[in-house]
């Protein structure tokens, strides 16, 4: 079958979605038989700010798939390219996938003609990729008659490591010698939750909160507010801003433990989380909030733990617990990374997505 991929985020573009698609296609068991069409370029959507900006897509959407001489569609985006899949439905008969990462399905669901149309988009489906299981089991509670074409296809990760030459110079630059290090990356935004990380460390008394350094790496609209807290409360923040592929694989090597407890604020929530996954091939635990699709990528008391993410001493005790113990931290680490390896890895994502498309 040859498969016509349709999303608005792709590589240059950055982020957990892009990646998901890019890996997809990179690592798809019959290579010839699967294209790409991204918004890259405004491909997808006009320029204009217009109504009906996607209107274009439609269009888009059919030249590709006879150019390709495809025969199935992959749907990355629930709103706005299902509409347009819908519709060339109904006029060709073509048949698609709608693929669901966790925001993109609640955000579908805000006003009620949005639900509408994305009731229609999920019925007239021949099958839906969920990238979480909990995600599935929102859609499910919207409409338990889904639950029979609804499969889950995780995020995979990648296996890039870097030499521990390549990270000495870090270790040396911030002075991390006899220090525990935690660490934390993603984008800082409310959601991350980064300052119950901050208000947790401080909540150990002072000769323990000295041997810890927090680094945080990423950029966006908290920073600010993340360093005034630091600051307010005497905690060892280091903020190193975007990092690149090779500082961040350092930063995974350097530290001892890797700390996101993302939390839901109005259906904005964590679709996976990948970044644990990554620290787990370092061998890393990793603490997670119980919110969202997290619970997919961290295993509780197998590969770090996963807290309730509106508690801060809850937290702090997990940190205390892992930094505290070194076999603890050694046997989770080698769990993760295991679990990573096997089960995680792009090659053998594909193929169950393959599979599932192929009904095989």
């Amino acid at each position: 079958m040859r498969n016509l991929l349709v999303t608005l985020e792709y590589p240059p573009h950055q982020g957990g979605v892009a990646n998901y698609y890019y890996n997809l296609q990179k690592n798809w068991p019959e290579p010839d038989n699967i294209f790409v069409l991204s918004n890259n370029n405004h491909k997808l959507l006009t320029k204009r700010n217009l109504p009906f900006k996607w209107f274009k897509s439609i269009f888009s959407i059919y030249s590709s798939y006879c150019k390709n001489k495809a025969n199935y569609l992959l749907i990355g985006q629930i709103l706005p390219f299902g509409i347009s899949a819908l519709i060339l439905k109904k006029l060709f008969n073509i048949n698609y996938a709608i693929i669901i990462h966790g925001m993109d399905f609640t955000y579908a669901l805000k006003t009620k003609r949005k639900k509408l149309i994305s009731t229609k988009i999920l019925d007239n489906a021949d099958k839906i990729i969920s990238a979480n299981s909990y995600t599935k089991d929102l859609m499910i509670d919207f409409k338990n008659n889904l639950k029979e074409k609804i499969e889950v296809v995780n995020p995979g990760v990648d296996f890039l490591k870097v030499a521990s030459d390549d990270f000495k110079g870090l270790r040396d630059k911030y002075k991390l010698k006899d220090k525990y290090v935690i660490y934390s990356l993603g984008r800082l935004v409310k959601r991350k939750n980064f300052s119950q990380v901050i208000k947790a460390i401080d909540d150990f008394d002072e000769n323990f909160k000295s041997k810890i350094v927090y680094v945080i790496s990423g950029s966006g609209q908290e920073e600010d507010n993340l360093k005034k807290l630091a600051q307010n409360t005497n905690v060892n923040c280091i903020f190193t801003g975007r990092v690149d592929e090779k500082e961040k694989w350092s930063w995974f090597n350097i530290c001892d433990i890797f700390v996101m407890p993302s939390k839901n604020i109005k259906g904005d929530f964590e679709g996976f989380g990948i970044v644990f996954l990554e620290a787990n091939l370092c061998k890393k635990p990793v603490l997670g909030g119980l919110s969202g699709g997290i619970s997919d990528a961290v295993i509780a008391n197998e590969t770090g733990f996963l807290v309730n993410p509106d508690d801060y001493t809850d937290i702090s005790k997990k940190i205390a617990r892992l930094l505290n113990d070194d076999n603890l931290r050694k046997n989770l680490g080698e769990k993760a990374y295991l679990r990573a390896k096997n089960d995680f890895n792009w090659n053998k994502q594909a193929k169950l997505f393959f599979k599932i498309i192929n009904n095989k």
